[in-house]
């Protein structure tokens, strides 16, 4: 063979070497598009689901905001409730009664106790009147001495603080004494 028969051969060779490279270089351009297309179509895919998870997430969010705004008025409606029984327990606190003779009794009808508690009025025995009580329990009296001659005004006015320090407001009460014996 002579050299241009060799040349011509050696051009056939590279030329359909490089035919072969192109072809596998387009394969692998090809398969790395389907894969960059795969990619980006679960890409979309995984973000169309966290865009649906947030979404989710903020409605969840914003149902608990309404459940803890719902439960938190009821809480506030109850306290109100509860403050409104305590200050109508806290109207009328005290019951008094005619224990025997000249003693009378005066009871804390209310679940709370009373501080500083006084029983002044006519119908107290000014000499043998209890003076300031510390503390009446709730449900708990005390004794106190009453005016027991014909003709006295038989009413006394009971005032306290709710307040075992006393800062409070005093409060103050004022009833007939039940007939004695």
């Amino acid at each position: 063979m002579n050299a241009g028969n060799w040349i011509s051969l050696g051009s056939f060779v590279a030329a359909a070497v490089s035919a072969v490279v192109a072809v596998v270089q387009a394969k692998r351009a090809s398969a790395s598009k389907g894969a960059a297309e795969h990619h980006e179509a679960s890409a979309e895919h995984n973000a169309e689901r966290a865009t649906k998870a947030a979404e989710e997430a903020a409605a969840w969010q914003r149902q608990a905001a309404g459940a803890a705004q719902r439960a938190a008025d009821a809480l506030e409606k109850q306290n109100q409730m509860a403050e409104q029984l305590v200050q109508a327990a806290e109207e009328v606190p005290w019951r008094l009664e005619h224990k025997s003779g000249a003693i009378w009794r005066l009871r804390n009808i209310t679940d709370y106790p009373k501080f500083e508690v006084t029983i002044a009025g006519p119908g107290v025995s000014k000499n043998r009147g209890p003076g300031v009580i510390d503390r009446i329990d709730g449900q708990g009296s005390e004794e106190f001495w009453g005016n027991t001659f014909w003709g006295s005004e038989l009413r006394a006015t009971v005032t306290w603080h709710s307040r075992e320090d006393a800062q409070d407001e005093p409060r103050s009460w004022t009833d007939m004494m039940p007939p004695g014996d």
